[in-house]
């Protein structure tokens, strides 16, 4: 650089590339898509999920779920896959949860051990069903450690209108209308409000307790059975509900004050198939952009967390909001909503991308002292070896969504 030539050169060449910098940097539209406060576009994948990359993702899910089901119904619920140390806990609601996503996957593999499982569950879940008091016998509640809950009733239903619908058997439809009876008459005439989410049994005194997805799994739990019945009074009693929440719990809300539920966007799906509202669409529309845009981006550092949501992201909490936007892709072009759905899609597509990095495959990373128990399981986090049977159903649930979106596009 001694040559006053060679120096004049280098300049002028650094120069250069620090306009060219500027240039892009300070761009018409990236001044204007700063200045506007819109989301940057999410840049596609580089290549989709393929279906047999789900499916295959699906049924190691399944048979986790299979090989954890005892023989009296009963799943074996929290496990550390890292010690090989099962937890003692339950919850019913969870148990009917993970009892529907088995049916789920049933429905599309044919797979008899699965079913197997899943049915011993059914068996199980029957089994904690009581009447809601004597001299309402037309009234049927699921009872856990003396409580009662509107959102076990609903998910109960869900999961045994997918026994029914998968397996053709209709033995327990009069259970499940007595479950229905039980959620309508929970249903306050004036406003459409449930008036309870939990109650002390057999005492029947009402808890304070609130849920943020009772509403949604009781509304769910109604549609989905009168899917085989054609009972009407049950869209009636889901379209009540659905207009108060709408109206008046989240009425006033911003967009991004909507809690993300998930299983309201399944019902609003559904509902809005029967009865289609221009209420129910827009507000599934709200609430599924708002998780978009919650979502963390492809340049995420840790890398390993884009298309989480929450810092740091855990696995469940992202495949409900895939689950969710699951349910809103197909109201989105059932409406003609195609950008709406493309969105959803592709935030879909990310989502799993990030749960798939927290499903424990056959080679797993970690030296796991049982590999062979805890394959196809779904992990709390990247951090974290806790595998429950909610983490594993919501996952398995939302990787079927998509399977079938990218299935059917094919």
């Amino acid at each position: 650089l001694r040559s006053p030539v060679i120096r004049t050169t280098c300049l002028l060449v650094a120069g250069l590339i620090l306009v060219s910098l500027l240039v892009v940097a300070w761009s018409p539209a990236r001044i204007g898509a700063a200045s506007s406060g819109a989301t940057p576009t999410r840049p596609a994948p580089r290549a989709e999920l393929a279906a047999d990359q789900l499916l295959n993702s699906a049924r190691l899910a399944g048979d986790y779920l299979a090989r954890q089901t005892r023989e009296d119904g009963r799943f074996i619920y929290r496990y550390n896959a890292q010690t090989d140390r099962m937890v003692r806990d339950y919850n019913i609601l969870r148990h009917a949860g993970t009892t529907y996503s088995m049916f789920e996957l049933y429905r599309h593999t044919g797979d008899r051990h699965l079913r197997d499982a899943a049915t011993r569950a059914v068996d199980y879940l029957l089994a904690q069903v009581r009447p809601w008091h004597p001299e309402a016998k037309t009234q049927s509640v699921v009872v856990e450690r003396g409580e009662a809950k509107l959102g076990g009733a609903g998910l109960a239903l869900v999961a045994l209108a997918e026994y029914t619908r998968t397996t053709g058997d209709e033995q327990h439809l009069p259970v499940m209308v007595r479950l229905a009876r039980w959620i309508q008459g929970q249903i306050a005439e004036d406003d459409g409000r449930f008036i309870a989410y939990k109650y002390k049994y057999p005492s029947l005194e009402r808890t304070d307790f609130v849920s943020l997805y009772y509403n949604g799994e009781a509304m769910l739990g109604l549609m989905r059975l009168y899917e085989l019945t054609g009972d009407e009074t049950l869209v009636d009693s889901c379209e009540a509900a659905a207009n108060y929440l709408i109206t008046i719990r989240d009425g006033g809300l911003s967009d991004d004050e909507l809690p993300p539920d998930h299983w309201l966007l399944y019902a609003l799906n559904e509902l809005h198939a029967v009865r289609p509202r221009d209420l129910y669409l827009d507000h599934a529309m709200r609430i599924a952009h708002a998780m978009v845009r919650a979502q963390l981006p492809a340049d995420t550092r840790p890398g390993a967390w884009a298309g989480g949501w929450g810092t740091p992201p855990r696995s469940t909490p992202a495949a409900c909001r895939t689950e969710g936007l699951g349910a809103a892709y197909p109201l989105a072009r059932r409406a003609g909503r195609l950008s709406d759905a493309a969105a959803f899609r592709l935030s879909i597509d990310s989502g799993v991308r990030f749960q798939l990095r927290t499903q424990i495959r056959e080679r797993a990373e970690a030296n796991l002292r049982n590999h062979a128990r805890a394959v196809g399981g779904f992990r709390e986090s990247l951090d974290s070896w806790m595998v429950q049977i909610d983490y594993v159903q919501h996952n398995l649930s939302s990787i079927i969504s998509l399977y079938e979106i990218v299935r059917d596009a094919q």
